[in-house]
């Protein structure tokens, strides 16, 4: 390929630092649109296209701008190019989809007038489902890899071979690995907890990924084969992979183990063009799909990062889709018309209509015990696998346990407007752990179990806590040193409390309060009225949202312009009615769209920020997790700025600096580790007024006493306030933020290491003997604004 002239390369590379700045692209994706970019600029240069000549130069003998220049019909005709080249459509569609990015990205920066690519048409692609097994064809190819481990006239080479097939088959659809990862599972991923197994998947990112008891059978039984190996076998034990091959490599190969698995189908009577490794793991998604798991559980285990892919791989058996239409379309007869059973009552195959009284009576007999108005909707836990399917949306339970048990549970309301709740415990247990509480987590996989034991009687209850115990010290070792990077990762946490649940939580008798009165309404930014241990307050914060529906309504926690103007308007009412002010601030900041530019996102920001300052009532600012950008300071410059242990507060993300700096979104870590964005860097620095100290494992572990706690704080810091007339609110608030600026004083500058694009000779005091040498300026700090003296000298 033709070097691209200078112009187009400098829009495509300007189009590439966007996306890896503004959606973190990777690095495989960057290179993908430049092939692809490059390969358009180079045909709108050449004579490509019969009876049409492109000079390399323009005639003014000044650079090629083809692709600023470019008109829908030569897109077109590239397009025709493509597939005269013989291109699948496929990958005309990906072509195309590289060229409408760019376009856009040249049209929102005006650099072009109008969009030659947003009339295209692309390829069409036909789409099938995909392909899946039945339950029934799985099992019989379970029972035939079984059958040939047990097989009497086989030798000792091919008995390990069966072990292999068998245990790779049950971990693959129990699990719904990729099959690159399957056979890369290292010999210690099998170590002495075998509930769950670490996969290292794409992106190099790790996952926690539970086993059944067959699969964990099949495993103990082919470790267990791979002790007694001849001494001609030898190699085969000391493979570091789990599942090795007999061949010279060790290491067993995707081609090789979906021969075994066709050649498995062959003997289970299934045709072999139909069963293949990929198509075992979308039958472990629609199975489970298909028996009432939750869709984002569903997500999660594949190790999608996208939940629209995981809607690509599940297949919803016709029999369900019946059954759902039948029972539960909202047109359907209230009763069903053969039995003509009054409403409510259960029909021969025991469920319920979807009309009649569903979710409308009392507990059923044995059922578990309403929990009145005492559940909160969202759970400090993630959720796994739902233990009712929608034709019975309230399954008869044995008896009510008398004490609930560590196990997680699903909170299912009984009636869409009540606040009755009923607890029903799940199939299996994924609680959410962060990369680094790997140890943790395996001591709690060793308790449940042991739990499980205990529960048929034996008594384990000394070991149980003993290694509780343990669990409970390294959680806290772990807590007790943790990176600037790991604190971002806890800030983060979707598990952590929202807004949401501090309201519930602190404030009784809040009024939400909608629209900006000029544009309209924002429900990434909610804010109201209420009363704070009896005293009447106003409070607003950005809420994340706690599902899918609920993330999407209030768009993640970033804010647009009309939030932060109902946050002034909010503000100027306290003003008005002398009631205190408290924010809480979680984002990852404002909302960078286009309409929210458009609409004056800087300006509103602003604003909010200039209202903060100039308010005559206590305002109290606390940071509980990501304070990210202005869309955190527009809310926070407050009297007292308080912030959770575990909490970050930066002007730009950790992502978004590393894009900025190295161009290469994955150096996250690596800025968030030199960016002094923690807690205990704000309070070091004088930024924030105090740390509040969260429970041990973070405050998503116990979000009832983290909240206490933060009540506890703004209690205090409303009392240090409360006396204080308007204009000494005023001052002691202008005065906290200039003595922000009067700590950094240019002694300090003097005493940091010095920067690498400088001579040492420049920074720092001077060497001992050496020397006197004089800054190039001086900054003299007083009450006034900050006055710069003197000039750099003549160089």
């Amino acid at each position: 390929m033709m070097p691209l002239p200078s112009a187009d390369n400098r829009l495509i590379e300007l189009f590439l630092d966007m996306l890896a700045a503004e959606h973190g692209a990777g690095a495989n994706t960057l290179d993908a649109y430049r092939h692809d970019l490059a390969d358009l600029s180079q045909f709108l240069r050449c004579d490509a296209r019969p009876g049409r000549v492109r000079s390399a130069q323009p005639a003014d003998g000044g650079e090629s701008q083809r692709i600023v220049a470019v008109t829908t019909q030569e897109l077109r005709d590239y397009l025709a190019e493509l597939d005269r080249r013989g291109f699948k459509s496929s990958t005309v569609a990906r072509h195309l989809a590289a060229i409408r990015h760019l376009f856009r990205f040249l049209l929102s920066e005006r650099i072009r007038d109008d969009d030659p690519a947003a009339i295209l048409s692309g390829p069409r692609r036909g789409r099938s489902l995909p392909k899946v097994l039945s339950i029934a064809e799985v099992d019989r190819m379970l029972n035939q890899a079984r059958d040939l481990t047990t097989a009497a006239d086989s030798s000792e080479t091919q008995r390990l071979r069966a072990l292999r097939l068998q245990c790779l088959l049950e971990v693959l659809y129990a699990t719904g690995m990729r099959v690159s990862e399957l056979v890369a599972l290292p010999r210690s991923a099998a170590g002495r907890d075998t509930r769950m197994i670490v996969v290292r998947g794409k992106g190099n990112k790790e996952r926690l990924v539970p086993l059944n008891e067959a699969s964990r059978q099949a495993m103990a039984a082919w470790l267990t084969a791979l002790g007694p190996v001849p001494a001609g076998k030898a190699r085969l034990t000391e493979a570091k992979w789990l599942f090795p091959s007999f061949g010279e490599s060790g290491h067993l190969t995707r081609q090789h183990f979906a021969r075994d698995l066709k050649e498995l189908a062959v003997k289970a009577g299934l045709q072999p063009s139909r069963v293949s490794p990929h198509v075992l793991r979308h039958a472990f998604a629609s199975h489970l799909l298909h028996n009432g798991a939750d869709l984002r559980i569903v997500q999660t285990l594949l190790g999608h990062s996208d939940i629209s892919t995981t809607q690509i791989y599940t297949h919803v058996v016709e029999e369900r889709l019946k059954s759902l239409v039948r029972d539960l379309h909202p047109l359907n007869d209230p009763w069903p018309r053969k039995t003509a059973q009054p409403r409510g009552e259960q029909d021969d195959q025991g469920t319920r209509s979807a009309r009649g009284s569903l979710h409308r009576k009392g507990p059923q007999p044995g059922a578990l015990p309403p929990l009145s108005g005492a559940c909160s909707p969202r759970l400090p836990i993630q959720l796994d696998f739902c233990a009712f399917s929608p034709e019975r949306a309230i399954p008869r339970l044995p008896s009510a346990p008398a004490r609930l048990p560590r196990r997680v549970r699903h909170i299912v309301p009984t009636n869409r407007r009540s606040q009755d709740f009923y607890l029903l415990p799940m199939l299996d247990t994924m609680r959410s752990y962060l990369d680094f509480e790997k140890p943790v987590a395996e001591l709690d996989s060793k308790v449940d179990e042991l739990r499980e034991l205990a529960a048929s009687g034996t008594d384990l209850a000394e070991e149980i806590s003993r290694i509780e115990a343990k669990a409970a010290q390294a959680l806290s070792d772990l807590y007790a040193n943790l990176s600037p990077w790991q604190k971002t990762l806890i800030a983060r946490h979707p598990q952590r409390p929202h807004f949401n649940d501090f309201i519930n939580g602190l404030i009784t008798e809040f009024t939400p309060l909608a629209g900006d009165r000029k544009f309209g309404e924002d429900e990434a930014l909610v804010g109201g009225f209420g009363r704070f241990r009896g005293e009447s307050i106003c409070v607003m914060g950005q809420e994340k949202g706690d599902s899918t529906e609920s993330r999407i309504r209030h768009n993640f926690g970033m804010a647009r312009p009309e939030g932060y103007r109902k946050a002034v308007r909010l503000m100027e009412m306290a003003q008005h009615f002398n009631i205190p002010v408290l924010s809480i601030a979680d984002s990852a900041g404002a909302y960078p769209g286009i309409g929210a530019e458009e609409r004056g996102q800087a300006e509103a920001i602003a604003r909010s920020t200039d209202v903060c300052l100039s308010l005559g009532v206590p305002n109290i600012a606390i940071i509980s997790g990501e304070g990210m950008s202005g869309g955190a300071i527009a809310i926070t410059t407050a009297n007292r700025v308080l912030m959770l242990e575990h909490a970050i507060y930066s002007v730009i993300s950790p992502e978004a600096a590393s894009s900025i700096l190295w161009r290469d979104g994955t150096k996250a870590q690596e800025a968030a580790n030199s960016m002094k964005i923690t807690a205990q860097d704000m309070l070091r620095f004088g930024v924030i007024d105090s740390i509040l100290k969260e429970p041990v494992g973070g405050a998503h572990r116990d979000p009832a006493a983290m909240i206490a706690t933060m009540g506890d704080a703004i209690a205090q810091a409303l009392g240090s306030l409360k006396h204080l007339d308007p204009a000494a609110i005023r001052t002691q608030r202008r005065q906290k933020f200039l003595d922000i600026g009067r700590k950094l004083t240019w002694k300090r500058l003097l005493s940091l290491p010095p920067p690498r694009a400088r001579a040492p000779r420049t920074w720092g005091a001077p060497a001992e003997g050496g020397p006197d040498l004089k800054p190039w300026f001086t900054i003299e700090v007083s009450a006034s604004p900050t006055r710069v003296a003197g000039a750099p000298p003549d160089r």
